[in-house]
């Protein structure tokens, strides 16, 4: 800073990239001096274009959003500041050197000072001129020099001198400082604010760092000014005051217990956990070694003798500055490993509160399938019932058939060599039967090998739960009762066999084998549901029960043709073609059965012990999951609440695509969620399936990965955006916000549950907040392609939020607005006309085009447009 020759090494501190650097200490101003500002700092010119190149970079970014927080944050730093500016006076000037983008200066022009300012970088003057109305009268586009040179020439004496974030990035601050104080007039003061070291601050822009003990040295250089310097330990700044400038005329003694309120602040701060506050700790030490330094210094003037003495206490320093190098290394270090040690452990926690959960819902749910078998045990006992009543009938079949022979004896003896042809074929239909018998008999003894191979999965099961005992034992109760069905139906054939001397008892013994199939694939689709190491077992059996089946139609077919020949032969016979009909109103009414059976198994199919097999990784069959998903959100329509309006509507009898896709887990989840949201939250609020369907062909059919949400509330949109992010393969799709900390807490249980968190990020933040966009972007990896916006719905904020958001989209990205039309604007409560008139105003000052549905619907019924959703959307594509 002063420009002095004599630096001792004072630190080895990482810079703002990370790279460890020298940082040296002035001996002359005490001042820290980074090794990166060593090389090219003595070219004035060119270290004014690096600096100028530097902040317009690092300022390229600004909107008018930033520019209006700057403007108000200065506007109370002037405020705390009165005292050191003075208070506002025509013939008082206020000049600022390095203005930069102008806020300091508007700062003041709003508070009533008569202020002037430059600032030699081009871009940042235009930026001035564009959000602050700075023009050539008070911003000139020159340097500090120049501006002194033209303030000289016209005989101008500011009140004060403004050096705000300025010395730091030039090569001879003391020049300009000197001169800024010869301008002042007598009453002047300068007031300046420089940053402190700070390995944040560390790079090759910052060619110095002062430090309190600076605070006197510049003084005395300035020809004795009374100082004043206030340290901001939290932000890293210090800010020095010369002249009247100083608040309450403290003059240069005051700075004399600086260095013991730098220690104060220091000694009440928490324990050393990072290398920045490691170092504040050691500046006391780094201050007594340099006033050790001076004293050495004046030893020297005074006493040659003394030479060897100083060299060696400068050696003594060195190996000590080594060793405290040393230390905050290994302190660093140790930092690292306990922060990294504390992030394990968390994680570790997160995941067991995780399997408890789990653990939890499979306790209940397998205490509901316990329920459940039993319920299926009672089901199988009343069949065995009707069994029984069945063969009763067979037998008044009997009684009926003996009774007719011997009305008509004399009709059936001109029978009898008919019945003798199809006796022959009884006996070949009793082959056959006995042919399915014996292939029964095989299919049970393969139940039973199942129903070890059941036993072996409870036994896997177990280790999870203390219930393996009852398990085993309703195991073997059903497996009684299976047992007991099965002699009653082999009993039940054994009698249908003594009745097939008559036509109708063959065809008895075709619906008593049909019967069997429907219980067969009903054990099937249980055993099936109970273990997945079956499953190729199944599979197998299945298919031989589908050629059984189709064997058995065939042989249907084949007698009903023979029955219609029998009643052309008999003609007249009134009593056997009333057997043939009462027949087959009895095969219509088993067939009918048989099709409620199956409905009832697919409902069963959607009960919670169906889902924690499939937790356990047990698919059920395929047929009976199709049975039920064409029902889905189609009973919606039966519900009451506002929220189901869309499925009311007339043409809306189908399941939609944003549905129909989710798999049965994924829908159950879905289902869960609607039931749940009903009972907790009286208006939920989610955008329907017309916005939800348009997204959805957006996203799906463009292959778009990077989607930010801009309000998720309860969870609706945000759970089926994730849906179809998982089934396109997309991890980190989603960055979702909302204000709300209780429905998001309440949305991301939702979102753990359905597994869905490594594809969604859910935070807790204002929409409309610029640190957003960069988090957003960061979780993304790269600019967003779609935002969708469904927040406050109100004028302003949605305002904020377009500004913010296209902005950041990539070329060609999409917005896409809920609650656009004349109706929505009612859901503004600030009552300024909402999302609409925030569209069409932005729209109309951008210069962009938007593709806005229903923007014109003030009230009416859902279904009086093509486009169903009263509420509107807007679509907005960035086209630069």
């Amino acid at each position: 800073m002063c420009a002095g020759t004599q630096l001792s090494p004072a630190l080895l501190l990482p810079d703002a990239e990370g790279n460890n650097t020298r940082i040296w200490q002035c001996l002359d101003c005490f001042a820290h001096v980074p090794e990166t500002a060593q090389a090219g700092t003595s070219d004035h010119e060119g270290a004014i274009d690096q600096q100028v190149a530097f902040h317009e970079a690092f300022w390229s970014d600004c909107t008018a959003e930033s520019m209006a927080a700057l403007r108000g944050d200065l506007k109370r730093m002037v405020e705390l500041m009165r005292a050191q500016f003075g208070a506002p006076a025509a013939e008082d000037l206020l000049v600022e050197i390095g203005s930069g983008r102008g806020g300091l200066l508007r700062a003041l022009l709003d508070h009533g000072y008569r202020a002037l300012g430059c600032e030699p970088s081009a871009q940042l003057v235009q930026l001035a001129r564009t959000y602050f109305d700075l023009d050539e009268s008070v911003l000139r586009h020159e340097s500090g020099h120049a501006l002194l040179d033209s303030l000289e020439a016209e005989g101008a004496r500011p009140r004060v001198i403004i050096l705000w974030h300025v010395l730091e990035h030039l090569v001879d601050p003391l020049q300009l400082l000197s001169r800024c104080a010869r301008l002042l007039r007598e009453d002047g003061g300068l007031i300046l604010q420089l940053p402190l070291l700070h390995s944040a601050y560390v790079y090759p822009e910052h060619y110095f760092f002062v430090t309190p003990d600076t605070v006197p040295v510049l003084a005395e250089r300035l020809g004795g000014l009374p100082c004043q310097a206030q340290v901001d330990a939290e932000n890293k700044f210090i800010t020095v005051c010369f002249g009247t400038a100083v608040s309450g005329g403290e003059d240069a003694t005051r700075v004399g217990g600086l260095a013991a309120s730098w220690r104060a602040a220091h000694a009440r701060a928490e324990p050393i956990q990072t290398r920045d506050l490691a170092l504040a700790h050691l500046q006391d030490a780094y201050q007594q070694a340099g006033r050790d330094l001076q004293a050495v210094r004046a030893d020297l003037e005074r006493l040659d003798a003394a030479h060897a003495e100083a060299a060696s206490q400068l050696d003594h320093a060195a190996r000590i500055d080594a060793i405290n190098v040393r230390t905050i290394a290994d302190l660093s270090d140790r930092l690292d490993q306990q922060a990294a040690h504390a992030a394990e452990v968390d994680g570790l926690r997160i995941e067991q509160a995780r399997r408890d959960d789990e653990i939890g819902a499979l306790r209940e749910q397998l205490a509901t399938l316990a329920a459940q078998r039993n319920d299926q045990a009672d089901a199988l006992q009343r069949q065995g019932v009707l069994l029984e009543g069945r063969n009763a009938d067979v037998v008044h079949l009997e009684s009926v058939v003996a009774e007719q022979q011997a009305a008509h004896t004399a009709k059936v003896d001109g029978l009898r060599v008919e019945q003798a042809r199809r006796d022959d074929e009884i006996r070949g239909l009793q082959e056959q039967l006995a042919v399915l018998v014996a292939q029964l008999d095989e299919q049970v003894g393969a139940l039973q090998r199942q129903g070890a191979l059941i036993e072996e999965r409870h036994t896997d099961v177990a280790r999870l739960e203390g219930v393996v005992a009852e398990q085993r034992a309703q195991e073997a109760s059903r497996q009684a009762e299976l047992d007991g069905l099965r002699a009653a139906l082999a009993q039940s054939q054994i009698v249908q066999t003594q009745v097939l001397v008559a036509l109708d008892a063959a065809r008895d013994a075709h619906r008593t084998t049909e019967a069997q199939h429907g219980n067969m694939a009903l054990e099937l689709s249980l055993a099936r549901q109970l273990s997945a190491q079956k499953d190729e077992a199944l599979k197998a059996q299945a298919t031989l029960i589908d050629e059984r089946w189709t064997a058995m139609q065939e042989m249907g077919r084949e007698i009903s043709m023979r029955d219609a020949a029998l009643a052309e032969q008999v003609g007249e016979s009134a009593w056997a073609w009333r057997l043939v009909e009462g027949g087959r109103e009895r095969e219509a009414g088993l067939r009918y059965r048989l099709a409620d059976a199956e409905a009832r198994v697919a409902e069963l199919n959607e009960r919670p012990w169906t889902r924690v097999l499939r937790a356990c990784g047990v698919t059920p069959s395929r047929r009976l999951a199709d049975l039920s998903a064409h029902a889905r959100s189609r009973r919606f329509a039966e519900r009451s609440h506002n929220r189901y309006w869309w499925h009311r509507v007339g043409c809306t009898d189908y399941v939609p695509l944003i549905y129909d896709f989710l798999s049965p887990d994924e829908w159950s989840v879905l289902e869960d969620w609607f039931d749940d949201t009903e009972k907790r939250y009286e208006s939920t609020g989610e955008a329907n399936v017309p916005p939800l369907s348009l997204l959805f062909g957006l996203i799906s059919g463009n292959g778009l990965s990077r989607i930010v949400q801009c309000g998720h509330y309860v969870g609706y949109s945000t759970l089926l955006l994730s849906f179809l992010l998982r089934r396109m393969g997309v991890r980190n799709g989603l960055y979702s916000i909302d204000i709300d900390p209780e429905v998001t807490a309440y949305t991301k249980n939702w979102m753990r549950r359905a597994g869905l968190m490594p594809h969604t990020r859910l935070t807790i933040a204002d929409s409309a907040d610029p640190a957003q966009a960069v988090a957003a972007e960061a979780y993304l990896g790269g600019a967003p392609q779609l935002v969708f916006i469904d927040s406050s719905h109100q004028y302003a904020h949605t305002l904020r939020e377009l500004d913010l958001w296209y902005g950041r989209l990539t070329r060609g990205g999409l917005i896409v607005l809920h609650d656009v039309s004349s109706y929505a604007a009612s859901l503004d409560r600030s009552n300024d006309g909402g999302v609409q008139r925030a569209v069409n105003e932005w729209c109309a000052r951008q210069g962009v085009a938007a593709l806005s549905l229903n923007s014109f619907v003030d009230g009416g019924r859902a279904g009086d447009y093509p486009y169903l959703d009263g509420c509107g959307l807007s679509v907005i594509q960035k086209s630069e």
